[in-house]
């Protein structure tokens, strides 16, 4: 049985579990908080006893170890204790108690509190024990509820918020506590007792925020992109260094970061590529001051913590990339900061060679164009957004071979936002980020849910057949300069390319991914390449 976790309720930023919570990763029951008092409690005037003697115990009311119960499987169970109190609020064990269930359908509760999940939903469990009463909600959910595809493995969140990744295990970039798989082609459980509300995996790390605004990381930590105060990989969940508590999360190429609760400052932590005097460190949005021990490509300069990006800037979102980072304030004004080959969309554009540190920014630039940004996305080379007009707009490209990743109908680089072909309105865009040269590719989300992807097309990873070639290092590979529409005609909520793959999470909670597959990162249970959206499976629920 996992350990009990006690959390506490957060103040702001995204939702927060209630106080009182009893929730389950893999179906063992994590306590979150015990209550002290009766949630529900009916009192009578009068007792068995018509004239008691004073001090002698009087049931006063019921206190329940929790208020609400989540699962996420059909199937499992937990227990919720309940405890007769008298009026000075101690214990009384020889008092009785039954236990019923207002809907056997969702939920069936034993004679010792012992909730069973048995269909997906609401229902409420209530103790009793004469005239007192006290009522816990429980809540049933399953279904992917958010996926991000990395550079070879993925990991999503299964109902409440239960971590699962498929894929490679190399440097324990699974999270599952041991490099034992060494791959998985079906999602895993991550060896974490929390839940989660946001997710991101990056070339061969992935991290989570939790439900309390805590960062986990685990995986690769070359340049310190897990944020633990070393570069040591870490084969399962670890809370990076830091008292702050957070309330997004951006996970990029070999850096992170998060925007802290409160005053929604930008956090980032990591390195870059590209050895110590190309400028890519600056993604995390400082000069970062700690060494580490990785060889090329990686640069030798990290922050090993998360450090405040430069500038004081309040955001509401942001989004990490391979050698940069994007934010978006209030007002829609965008920011971008690190390696600028175009990417940064201030208007310059500096050619990879030579290598200084000039062609970097450690403190975030505005992006030009006047536009009113809602979404943003920081890929490779390239970034991509999305304004208040439903406009979708993409920007640099310039030098590593251009794909079409910017999706106007040319290979030239743009120092300025440029909009992207197509006649659909966008809700959503996601540039690729993982470092390959010729992985520049992005995927955009229509306000009709329907997806379509354009650039490189080598692995199917655009999930419909190339209608160009572009020329790259290895020569000649299928790509599209336009938008072109996904196959299957799925509505999705959300997408997530990775290293030639992507990965959506449909309107149902299912999960889909196409593309390359030769470490069973498409979480299919298979290692075939898929020219088509195939569904992810399932999780198994937990055993016993």
């Amino acid at each position: 049985m996992t350990a009990p976790i006690v959390r506490t309720q957060a103040a702001s930023g995204l939702p927060r579990r209630r106080p009182g919570h009893l929730s389950f990763r893999g179906g063992w029951p994590v306590p979150l908080l015990a209550l002290t008092a009766a949630l529900v409690t009916a009192c009578s005037d009068s007792s068995t006893d018509p004239d008691p003697s004073p001090g002698d115990p009087i049931p006063t009311r019921i206190a329940l170890s929790a208020d609400e119960v989540l699962l996420s499987f059909v199937g499992v169970s937990a227990t919720v204790t309940a405890t007769v109190l008298d009026q000075d609020g101690d214990p009384m064990p020889g008092e009785s108690v039954s236990w019923s269930s207002n809907d056997d359908g969702v939920a069936t509760v034993s004679a010792a509190g012992v909730v069973t999940s048995t269909g997906v939903g609401t229902a409420r469990v209530t103790a009793r024990s004469g005239e007192l009463q006290a009522s816990a909600d429980v809540d049933i959910r399953t279904g992917w509820t958010e996926i991000a595809a990395g550079a070879l493995h993925t990991c999503g969140l299964w109902g409440h918020g239960v971590a699962h990744c498929w894929g490679s295990n190399a440097d324990g970039r699974l999270g599952v506590g041991a490099l034992d798989p060494g791959t998985s082609s079906v999602p895993v459980a991550v060896a974490a007792d929390v839940l989660f509300e946001g997710l991101g995996v990056g070339d061969g790390h992935a991290c989570g925020l939790t439900t309390d605004g805590e960062v986990l990381c685990w995986g690769t930590s070359r340049v310190g992109q897990l944020g633990t105060g070393d570069d040591g990989n870490q084969n399962a969940p670890t809370p990076v260094d830091s008292d702050d508590r957070f309330t997004a999360l951006a996970v990029g190429s070999v850096h992170t970061c998060a925007l802290r609760e409160g005053d929604r400052r930008a956090y980032c932590w990591g390195g870059g590529l590209g050895g110590p005097l190309s400028g890519r460190d600056v993604a995390v949005g400082y000069t970062p001051p700690d060494a580490c021990t990785a060889g090329a490509p990686y640069s030798s300069r990290c922050s090993l913590v998360p450090r405040a990006v430069q500038g004081g800037l309040a955001f509401e979102s942001i989004s990490a990339g391979l050698s940069h980072t994007c934010a978006v304030a209030s007002g829609g004004i965008a920011y971008c900061w690190g390696w600028n080959e175009g990417q940064l969309g201030n208007g310059e554009i500096h050619e990879q060679s030579p290598n200084t540190t000039s062609a970097g920014y450690a403190t975030p630039q505005a992006v030009g164009g006047g536009l009113s940004i809602t979404t943003i996305s920081a890929g490779t080379i390239h970034t991509c957004a999305t304004t208040v007009l439903d406009a979708g707009y993409c920007w640099g490209g310039s030098a590593q071979p251009n794909t079409g990743m910017l999706g106007n109908g040319d290979l030239g680089a743009r120092a300025l936002p440029t909009e992207v072909n197509g006649v659909l309105p966008w809700s959503s865009m996601a540039a690729a980020v993982q470092n390959s040269v010729y992985n520049g590719f992005t995927c955009g989300l229509g306000t009709d849910g329907l997806a379509r992807c354009w650039g490189s097309n080598r692995k199917r990873q655009l999930g419909s057949p190339a209608v160009e070639t572009c020329s790259v290092g290895i020569g000649l590979i299928p790509c599209a300069l336009s938008p072109q529409a996904v196959s299957g005609d799925r509505v999705f909520q959300h997408l997530s390319p990775g290293l030639e793959f992507t990965c959506g999470l449909a309107d149902d909670a299912t999960a889909w991914c196409w593309g390359a597959n030769g470490e069973g990162q498409l979480g299919d249970g298979t290692t075939t390449d898929r020219i088509v959206p195939t569904r992810v499976q399932d999780p198994d629920p937990p055993s016993a």
